[in-house]
């Protein structure tokens, strides 16, 4: 056996470069995207909840026959600064009249999903699948500003990475920016006997620019 250092090619995250988010329609993602780079304040958050652990006691000791675990949520929040139609119809659920004048917030929980790609330079993290629950708050606004708290749970969903013949159920992952062409993936993909088709192609490309198309 070998002891491997590691002191080089470490992979760090920091001073992301686009925030884009892609909304789900009738339960399948969409090839529209927004990057609210620009709006985000410095609020940023990506957590999991602790493991929910179940023990089985041992009658005649103290150590448990087993043990029972099961991973804690993966939360995301972050904080908007604006609040143009777009934003709120598409990121927090909200509706508006035909001639754009007129935007208000929904009586009662409408299921809202979205797709969000974080990229940094030379990377980028994929959360495919984010059930959303955002809420806005206008407070102190003399000193402050009215924000828009855009958070939700991770998902799992199948994931098609790069000419893969195999579907991976995934919550969250990471895409390597090429150093040419795009690295691509499909969300949202079925898969019949060794024919995977549907969903949308997501492509990266090498400085980090997001697109999104119909897979055929």
């Amino acid at each position: 056996m070998a002891v491997t250092k590691i002191n080089n090619n470490q992979v760090r995250f920091q001073d992301p470069t686009s925030v884009v988010f892609v909304p789900w329609t009738n339960g399948a993602i969409g090839t529209d995207g927004y990057d609210i780079h620009d709006i985000v304040g410095d609020t940023f958050s990506l957590t999991q909840d602790d493991a929910d652990r179940t023990e089985i006691p041992w009658e005649f000791g103290d150590e448990p026959l087993d043990e029972n675990i099961s991973l804690g949520n993966r939360n995301l929040t972050m904080e908007c600064l604006d609040y143009q139609n777009s934003i709120m119809t598409s990121l927090f659920g909200w509706d508006e009249s035909s001639n754009h004048d007129f935007a208000w917030a929904p009586s009662q929980y409408e299921e809202l999903v979205c797709t969000i790609i974080l990229t940094f330079e030379g990377k980028s993290i994929v959360m495919p699948k984010v059930k959303m629950d955002s809420k806005t708050a206008f407070e102190n606004l003399r000193s402050d500003i009215a924000r828009g708290t855009l958070g939700g749970v991770l998902y799992a969903t199948d994931v098609q990475f790069g000419s893969a013949t195999s579907l991976t159920e995934t919550g969250l992952f990471f895409v390597k920016h090429p150093s040419s062409s795009t690295n691509d993936f499909v969300i949202g993909a079925t898969i019949s006997g060794s024919t995977i088709s549907g969903g949308v192609k997501v492509s990266i490309g090498t400085d980090g620019t997001v697109s999104l198309a119909a897979n055929s």
